[in-house]
């Protein structure tokens, strides 16, 4: 599968700008902790993750001929992996 360097790049730069951009939503010492307290559904006081982004690109190399539904259906798998990606980010290709 090939991946284009240049979707990488704008992913990178866009996690980045995230990250950086959330500074200012959390005071520095939730950031050094990475968690802050929260309560659940339950109303059960627990640590909750600090905001985060994922990123699931579906990249139509050429002349792509997948149908909506194909197409639907790579999102899908794109964004769950991306979700589980160490770098928050995962690119599929159409060919």
């Amino acid at each position: 599968m090939s991946r284009n360097p240049q979707i990488e790049s704008v992913c990178q730069r866009l996690r980045r700008d995230f990250f950086e951009s959330i500074k200012h939503i959390y005071n520095p010492s939730i950031l050094e902790q990475g968690y802050h307290l929260g309560k659940n559904r339950k109303g059960k006081e627990q640590k909750m993750p600090l905001a985060s982004i994922s990123i699931g690109v579906v990249w139509l190399k050429g002349m792509s001929r997948i149908t909506e539904d194909e197409l639907a259906e790579m999102a899908a798998m794109a964004k769950s992996e991306s979700k589980k990606a160490l770098n928050g980010y995962f690119q599929l290709t159409a060919e």
